[in-house]
C-alpha cells in the first residue's frame, strides 16, 4: 500500500499539467504597480503577489465591477494559467455582476513553487486571506467557483467557511484521493454543480456523485454533448449561471444564520449499526443516487485486491469495466454492491453479507438495462456471440442427457470447445471496452489477433482431442 504523502506525490504527477512556458509574466510598471504582460491592460483589475504558508509566491488577478454585490473566487483548472483564462473572466464580471479574483496554484503561470495537493489548499487560503484583509470581502458576500481540479481546494475551503454564501462545482472531480467526497458532507451553503454529459476527462458521474452529496443541492446545469474544456461556449452555461448567482444575491445574511442555526440544532443521527436493514436500506439509497445510464455501477473507489469475490462481482465487471464500490466514509465502514447483496468490507476482507429486498433487484435491473442500451454495437456483437457459444454448449448438455454421450469425445469436444470459445470472447470484450482502465494501452486490433489466435490453439487442441 501506499503511504499518504507517495500518494499524493503520485497524484500531483498526473493531475497538475500547468502550461509550459507560461502564457503571461509579471513585472512593475512605470508607476511602480503590478502589471501582467501577454494580458490586455485593465485600469480595474489588481495584479497581485501574496504569500503562502508554505513559503510560495502566487499571482492573482482581482477583476472589479462597481455594480457587484457578490464576489467569485475562481480556482481554474488543469493545463491553464491565469493568462489564458483573462477573456473569460471578465466576460464573467460583466455577465455575472460580481467581483472576480482568480488565482495560480503554485508552479502555474508565474506563480513559484511546485503544484501538489496541498500547495493548491495553501494558496487558497492566502487568496480568502487577500480578500478579506485587501478587500474587506466576508465570507457571506463569497462564491466559491471550482473547475475541475480547482474543486479540491475550493471544498478545502469551503468546508471551512460555514457563512459562505455558494459554491459553484464545474466539471468536478468525486474523488482524486477521496477527499472531496468527505469534504463536500460539510459545505453548509447551496451547492451548484455542472457537468457535461459527454466528459471524457471527467466523468459526468463524478459532478453527479458530489451534487447528490451535498447538504443544499441548487438545481444542476448537465449539459447535454458537453465536454470537459468547452462548457462556456454553451448558451444555457451562463444563463443558468446568472440565475444562481442573482438567487443567492437575494439570499440575506438573516435567512443564512437562521439556516445555520437550524442545522446546528437539529439531532444528530443515530449511529450505524451492523443490522441487516441498515445494510439493506443504503444498498437501495445508493442504488437510486448513484447508478445512472450511461455509467451504470462505475465505483466511487476501487479496491483491487479483495479475495473470495462471488463471480457476479467478475459479472459487473465484464459489464461496466470497474468493480462496483459504495462510499467508504459511512460511519467508517466499506460497503460493497454486487449484484443483490450488499458486503461489509474490513480492510481487505469481507466481514458480512446482507441480502437486499426485491426493489433493490428492480431498481438495479432497471438501471442495467438502461446502460446496456447505451453500449457500443461492437460490444453488443461480441455479447451476441458470448450468447450463441453458451447456448450451444447448453444444447449440446442437453442433447447428451436426452439421448446418450456416445460417442463420448465428440460430444465432450464439443461442449469445451463451445465453453472455452466463449470464454475467450469474454476476455475479448473486456480488454476493448474503453471503460477497463487496466488495458487503456491495448490496441483493440491486438485484441482482436489474440482472439482469433487462442482460438485457432483451442480448435487444434479439440480437433487432436478427437483423434
Amino acid at each position: 500500500m501506499f503511504s499518504g504523502c507517495s500518494v499524493s506525490s503520485l497524484a500531483a504527477r498526473f493531475a497538475f499539467f500547468p502550461p509550459d512556458p507560461p502564457t503571461y509574466s509579471v513585472k512593475k510598471d512605470d508607476g511602480g504597480r503590478l502589471a501582467a504582460s501577454g494580458v490586455p491592460r485593465d485600469h480595474s483589475m489588481d495584479v497581485l503577489v501574496l504569500d503562502t504558508k508554505h513559503g510560495n509566491k502566487i499571482v492573482a488577478f482581482y477583476l472589479k465591477n462597481p455594480c457587484a454585490r457578490l464576489t467569485v473566487l475562481y480556482s481554474h483548472g488543469n493545463a491553464a494559467d491565469l493568462g489564458r483564462l483573462y477573456d473569460l473572466f471578465v466576460q464573467l464580471k460583466v455577465n455575472l455582476r460580481v467581483n472576480l479574483m482568480g488565482y495560480d496554484y503554485s508552479g502555474y503561470g508565474a506563480s513559484t513553487g511546485k503544484p501538489s495537493e496541498y500547495n493548491t489548499y495553501a494558496d487558497i487560503e492566502a487568496v480568502y486571506q487577500c480578500l478579506q484583509t485587501e478587500y474587506g470581502i466576508s465570507q457571506e458576500d463569497l462564491i466559491l467557483y471550482g473547475q475541475s481540479v480547482g474543486s479540491g481546494p475550493t471544498l478545502h475551503l469551503a468546508a471551512r467557511l460555514p457563512r459562505l454564501r455558494g459554491v459553484v462545482l464545474h466539471s468536478a472531480i468525486l474523488s482524486g484521493l477521496r477527499v472531496n467526497i468527505n469534504k463536500i458532507k460539510k459545505v453548509k451553503c447551496p451547492v451548484f454543480a455542472v457537468h457535461g454529459t459527454e466528459d471524457d476527462v471527467v466523468n459526468w458521474l463524478h459532478g453527479h456523485g458530489l451534487w447528490k452529496l451535498a447538504k443544499e443541492p441548487y438545481e444542476p446545469l448537465w449539459i447535454k454533448g458537453g465536454g470537459h474544456c468547452n462548457l462556456e461556449l454553451y448558451p444555457d452555461y451562463i444563463r443558468h449561471l446568472r440565475k444562481f448567482i442573482q438567487e443567492m444575491e437575494n439570499i440575506t445574511t438573516a435567512t443564512r444564520l437562521k439556516k445555520i442555526r437550524q442545522t446546528l440544532k437539529s439531532p444528530t443521527k443515530p449511529a450505524a449499526t451492523t443490522s441487516t436493514a441498515m445494510t439493506t436500506t443504503f444498498t437501495a439509497n445508493y442504488l437510486q443516487n448513484y447508478l445512472t445510464p450511461s455509467t451504470v455501477l462505475k465505483c466511487c473507489m476501487r479496491i483491487e485486491s479483495i479475495g473470495g469475490l462471488v463471480p457476479s462481482v467478475y459479472f459487473m465487471k465484464y459489464l461496466t469495466g470497474s468493480l462496483i464500490l459504495c462510499s467508504d466514509e459511512l460511519q467508517g465502514e466499506k460497503l460493497m454492491v454486487s449484484c443483490f447483496f450488499c458486503f461489509r468490507i474490513s480492510g481487505n476482507q469481507l466481514s458480512g453479507m446482507a441480502k437486499s429486498n426485491t426493489n433493490d433487484a428492480k431498481v438495479l435491473i432497471r438501471s442495467l438495462r438502461s446502460a446496456y442500451a447505451a453500449t457500443p454495437i461492437s460490444l453488443k456483437i461480441i455479447d451476441l456471440y458470448v450468447v450463441y457459444a453458451i447456448t450451444s454448449a447448453v444444447i449440446q448438455v442437453v442433447y447428451m442427457g436426452i439421448v446418450g454421450s456416445f460417442p463420448f469425445n465428440s460430444f465432450l469436444s464439443g461442449v469445451l470447445s463451445c465453453v472455452g470459445t466463449a470464454v475467450l470472447a469474454v476476455c475479448l470484450r473486456i480488454q476493448v471496452n474503453k471503460e477497463n482502465k487496466e488495458f487503456k494501452d491495448l490496441p483493440p486490433e491486438r485484441a482482436f489477433a489474440d482472439f482469433v489466435l487462442c482460438n485457432l490453439v483451442l480448435h487444434l487442441v479439440i480437433m487432436n482431442f478427437l483423434g
